[in-house]
């Protein structure tokens, strides 16, 4: 039996002994919502006990075992019937859905992964800082676009956050294998950015379809130095600008004040000055 990056045992005797997954299984409870997909994420983050939701971690981990190399991965449309089978098993048995994931064709995994961003109620950059992403893409100072940038990331929730950078450095190393795969960074951001930042107003149709601003916040996180994506830096921001209690639970989060972009300005200048390995792309 297989096991993942994020260290997910795919043998079912002991998933519960080291996954941490109660005896019902993931896509049940003993009360309220069901399944995964459409449910909010801290709601599948507790009742997992993961600080990740295992459908994310588990597509991922497929993608990573067999899927590097393939060409168009994450672009290529996988088979419906494939697709449909793998959803309604991660929303009702999560060991089979495991399973399935194991077998099925990868890019049906990887279609999958990307429509469980997009189906959440509340992006995984959350509605509530859409504006502030947008205002800070506007920033013509680089250095003040950044702390700005980098700020928010940190300031999402903890679940929310620690699924992004999850997902953010997964897709640095799809990128690390584009003269095989054929997917730069450039491609990632198109195909992730919409799914990943959209204010939930486009829903009820009342705001056009904003598709730069999307791609270009996730571009950015693509591109820019890993140091901004240390978890560190979320203790930092949270305990300055209190966006969450000390259990690490969320208060009402309230979008950046001018005052707060500076916060991790000292560690930004710090992290430009040691260099950054990764070979820089545009920002849409």
């Amino acid at each position: 039996m297989p096991t993942g990056r994020s260290g997910g045992v795919y043998e079912v005797d002991f998933f519960t002994c080291y996954c941490g997954v109660p005896w019902w299984g993931a896509g049940e409870r003993r009360g309220g919502e069901r399944g995964v997909f459409g449910v909010p994420l801290e709601v599948v983050a507790q009742r997992e006990r993961h600080d990740i939701p295992l459908i994310v971690q588990t597509c991922v981990d497929e993608v990573e075992r067999r899927g590097m190399s393939e060409v168009g991965i994450y672009r290529v449309a996988g088979i419906l019937r494939d697709v449909q089978e793998l959803r309604l098993a991660f929303d009702t048995d999560y060991l089979k859905a495991q399973m399935i994931a194991f077998e099925t064709d990868i890019h049906a995994v990887a279609g999958l992964l990307k429509r469980y961003f997009r189906e959440l109620p509340d992006p995984l950059f959350t509605d509530e800082l859409y504006m502030s992403f947008v205002h800070g893409l506007r920033l013509s100072d680089p250095e003040a676009r950044d702390q700005c940038l980098v700020t928010l990331l940190h300031s999402l929730p903890p679940i929310n956050f620690k699924t992004a950078v999850f997902l953010l450095k997964h897709l640095r190393r799809v990128a690390a294998n584009s003269c095989e795969n054929k997917m730069n960074l450039n491609n990632l951001a198109t195909l992730f950015g919409p799914n990943l930042l959209q204010p939930a107003s486009v829903a009820g149709g009342q705001m056009a379809v904003d598709v730069v601003t999307p791609v270009s916040v996730v571009m950015y996180f693509l591109n820019c130095p890993e140091e901004f994506l240390d978890e560190s830096l979320f203790q930092v921001v949270a305990e300055s600008t209190g966006t969450h209690k000390k259990d690490g639970t969320k208060k009402k989060l309230m979008v950046v004040e001018e005052e707060d972009v500076g916060i991790i300005a000292s560690k930004i200048r710090r992290s430009k000055r040691g260099g950054n390995s990764i070979q820089r792309e545009s920002v849409i």
